[in-house]
């Protein structure tokens, strides 16, 4: 069979069904948003937060999640009580959390350790900073960051640094631009990012750099070509991603997910959130994965989602792969070849899954190889698909026939 009917068989019908997103166990308590998280180890933590539909509910509540179960338990609430639009950075197994707005609308300075393995908090030195809400967090060499947020009057520009050691704070370099709260902060490589967030002007899409050896912030490539406020963010394998949020209008709520590369200070745009468009989400990183759920768009969500990067890049490599198969039709044997793959790009749990027209698997086996050769002989003549799958969600589709 010449190459070009071979061809016209392998990209006839192909398509892809993949997304990065998995949808998990539902936030086991009221739906709500403005809330704060962290991951120790192997698992998440997820909990204050408030609803404010006509009347205003803040929680005191924090709920651990196990990824090995996909299932939530309730751990020992925040000492401080009801709160929410607090901040968090995790260091040495112990995650600081604190500031936020109190039920009776005052601002908190407080910070409180939680230790995972007592399941109790420890109270640590006020924040020295105003107290505000809505600020960022992250940890950086053992030492914690929190800076933005409103405080009384306006936003804040301002950070701050944590040392546990001595259980103290210190004032640091401020972001050089626009004072602000509801932004992004994330740590990639001890390197410190914020961006995004409300500021006295609108939302904005700025991205800043902070380096604990100079001592300085440094301006990256802005996110996307939206301004948001409200968005979550966070970062894996030393890349970072922002995504969601309340757009420049203020009515518009997003869905759109971009992957930052500090290397080349760039972002490319990756798979859209598959929930409900929304804003403060929150959530976490376990291993090289991120789990993120709650928020708002007007209703307050319990959803909860599981986010691959793998699988995001895995279907970007796919959807741009040259893919061969022959003979076609074939016999006896039938051999795939993939080229143009990255060193390292194909992860060890990709499979090549071949099944009739009725649906049934006839073979499911590993990929781990770029050329390789099926026995098919077993099987009668007729028509098959084949897909390209990872956790159980098909990548790149195709079909062959098989004659005798």
């Amino acid at each position: 069979m010449n190459k070009l009917l071979t061809y016209f068989f392998l990209f006839l019908g192909i398509s892809t069904f993949a997304s990065p997103w998995f949808q998990k166990s539902i936030f086991p308590a009221e739906a709500r948003h403005r809330t704060t998280s962290f991951s120790i180890g192997n698992q998440g933590y997820m909990g204050l937060g408030h609803i404010n539909s006509g009347t205003d509910v803040v929680h005191e509540d924090f709920w651990k999640y196990d990824p090995s179960s996909n299932s939530w338990s309730q751990v020992a609430n925040y000492p401080e009580g009801k709160i929410y639009h607090a901040t968090c950075f995790v260091i040495d197994n112990l995650a600081y959390v604190g500031t936020g707005r109190r039920e009776n609308g005052s601002y908190s300075a407080k910070f409180h350790a939680y230790n995972s393995q007592t399941n109790t908090w420890t109270t640590k030195s006020d924040f020295i900073g105003p107290p505000r809400r809505g600020s960022v967090g992250f940890s950086l060499n053992n030492i914690g960051y929190v800076g933005t947020g409103q405080i009384s009057g306006g936003f804040s520009s301002a950070f701050y640094k944590y040392e546990p050691t001595s259980d103290s704070w210190a004032q640091i370099a401020s972001i050089p631009a626009t004072e602000r709260t509801s932004a992004v902060g994330f740590s990639i490589n001890n390197l410190g990012y914020v961006g995004t967030g409300e500021t006295p002007f609108g939302p904005i899409n700025d991205f800043w750099e902070y380096s604990p050896l100079t001592e300085q912030w440094i301006q990256k490539a802005n996110v996307s070509n939206k301004s948001r406020q409200e968005a979550f963010g966070f970062s894996i394998n030393s890349s970072g991603y922002i995504g969601t949020g309340l757009d420049s209008t203020g009515t518009n709520n997003l869905k759109d997910m971009w992957q930052y590369f500090p290397a080349s200070n760039t972002w490319l745009q990756c798979q859209d959130f598959d929930g409900t468009a929304r804003r403060y989400i929150s959530g976490f990183t376990i291993g090289s994965r991120a789990y993120m759920g709650l928020g708002t768009n007007g209703t307050n969500f319990n959803d909860f989602w599981m986010f691959d990067p793998a699988l995001s890049d895995l279907i970007e490599i796919l959807s741009k792969l040259k893919i061969e198969i022959y003979p076609n039709p074939a016999t006896h044997y039938l051999r795939f070849e993939l080229s143009k793959i990255p060193t390292g790009a194909l992860p060890k749990k990709l499979k090549i899954v071949i099944r009739d027209l009725q649906g049934n698997k006839k073979i499911d086996k590993l990929f781990d190889e770029y050329s390789k050769v099926f026995d098919i002989s077993e099987l009668p003549p007729s028509t098959y698909f084949y897909s390209f799958e990872y956790e159980q969600k098909r990548l790149r589709t195709g079909k062959f026939i098989i004659i005798k």
